[in-house]
């Protein structure tokens, strides 16, 4: 069982890697997105790009978000890093993050459906979240 996973390890990573840039593209771009909307919204009243940003959180950004979990889940077991102290304080940026783009799906839905909404925005948050789990997952303080 061990070799299995050694030998999976590396297309893991792989897969935990390419399903987190498309999970926090997909964040950043639902942020620019909603920016760009309201913007549309208080000029033309048009909801054309929460349509579009919508769907696409639906069928890329939200599977994304599960298959990082899942794969970061498998490798935190794998390497045993539980009871490291980096582990911890990432998981506490992943779930912001996950806040985030909850946050900005409900937005986009709910802009997509005429509903008019409060200006948000969530880029510098998204940054900050995004900057902090790359350099717990590299350097693991």
């Amino acid at each position: 069982m061990i070799e299995l996973f050694t030998t999976l390890n590396p297309w893991l990573k792989a897969i935990h890697i390419v399903s987190m840039t498309i999970f926090i593209s997909g964040v950043l771009a639902a942020s620019v997105s909603l920016k760009i909307e309201f913007d549309i919204i208080e000029k033309i009243h048009i909801p054309i790009w929460a349509k579009r940003e919508y769907r696409w959180d639906q069928t890329m950004t939200t599977p994304a978000l599960f298959i990082t979990f899942a794969s970061g889940l498998i490798l935190a077991i794998n390497g045993q890093w539980f009871s490291s102290k980096w582990l911890p304080t990432k998981i506490v940026f992943v779930l912001i993050l996950a806040g985030v783009h909850g946050f900005q799906a409900k937005l986009l839905r709910q802009i997509a459906n005429g509903i008019n909404v409060r200006k948000k925005q969530a880029i510098l948050i998204t940054l900050i979240c995004t900057i902090s789990i790359i350099i717990l997952a590299v350097l693991k303080p």
